[in-house]
């Protein structure tokens, strides 16, 4: 009764999030307004810090192996060899991807721009951006290289470092802060329409996220979801194609969101995996590698030659 109570209560709480959300993105884009003097000033604010993180990079302990969330869904092996320091292959793009990339990217900052206009546009909105309150960065939106950072983890007797970034950090009318990670789909309009849940490898990366951002500090066998750990999610997507012009209230819906409540299970079987790729990498044992994942790998060559296959 207690974990159905739970199920319930988390369904209903994840719909009412996502539906809020996408909710402020289209009532913003149903209106005319003009662009705000001080929105635009915080963002060029924003530019000028992003060229502080070109020039100083962001550090973290190198003695220790290191994996990020971005990588929390990618097979063992290539993990395996991504820490060893193993020789990838050529990797070769077309034209056309290096626009398809690139098309995504200001999409991203495009998004990022309405949310912050969300905040001065809509009467009451629920969510508005999380701000920095120190540092460089003090004032300005609470999202990736302004949040970046890492944690020194034990675990399974293997000490490693987990790093990376958000997208960011929006707080919700209620007190609560909630992750919010943005991804493009841009083939077609329908690839995001039809889509039913966030991608494996998604839900894997906010499971990181969580582990990351998280102010308690991991302890093998204490409690990893407690009241002040960052555990939810909604993870957004947009198709970069859209329907015709003249689809009107008929168009392919080309915004989703879905939402993530990161539990005990999912957190552990992310530190197992992150743990045994660490041992590995001191024996030289290669884990076995999942076919599934081959496709982006670059570590293809030394995988099929690899003599523990």
């Amino acid at each position: 009764m207690k974990l159905t109570k739970k199920v319930t209560v988390d369904k209903s709480r994840g719909e009412k999030l996502v539906n809020t959300i996408k909710g402020q993105f289209n009532m913003l884009h149903s209106m005319d307004y003009y662009d705000d003097y001080e929105i635009e000033k915080m963002l060029l604010k924003q530019k000028e810090l992003e060229l502080h993180y070109i020039k100083n990079r962001f550090e973290f302990p190198k003695q220790y192996v290191q994996f990020s969330p971005s990588g929390a869904d990618k097979c063992s092996r290539e993990l395996f060899y991504k820490v060893n320091k193993a020789t990838k292959d050529e990797q070769s793009s077309y034209p056309y991807q290096k626009r398809w990339t690139r098309n995504s990217t200001f999409v991203h900052e495009a998004v990022q721009r309405d949310l912050l206009y969300m905040e001065k546009m809509l009467p009451n909105p629920a969510f508005k951006v999380g701000r920095i309150t120190e540092g460089i960065a003090k004032g300005l939106p609470a999202w990736e290289k302004n949040i970046q950072k890492y944690k020194v983890i034990t675990w399974k007797g293997e000490t490693f470092v987990l790093y990376g970034m958000v997208d960011a950090f929006l707080d919700y009318k209620d007190g609560s802060k909630v992750g919010f990670e943005f991804k493009t789909k841009s083939v077609t309009v329908d690839r995001v329409s039809k889509l039913k849940a966030p991608s494996i490898s998604h839900k894997k990366q906010a499971i990181g996220y969580s582990l990351l951002f998280s102010p308690d500090e991991i302890v093998e066998g204490q409690p990893l979801v407690t009241p002040t750990t960052l555990d939810e999610y909604i993870i957004f997507y947009e198709s970069v194609a859209k329907d015709e012009w003249r689809a009107g209230n008929f168009a392919a819906d080309d915004m989703k969101a879905f939402y993530l409540n990161v539990t005990e299970k999912q957190k552990i079987t992310l530190l197992d995996k992150m743990a045994d790729v660490a041992a590995r990498s001191g024996t030289g044992e290669a884990p076995d590698r999942k076919t599934s994942k081959c496709m982006f790998c670059n570590y293809k060559t030394i995988c099929l030659d690899d003599v523990t296959l």
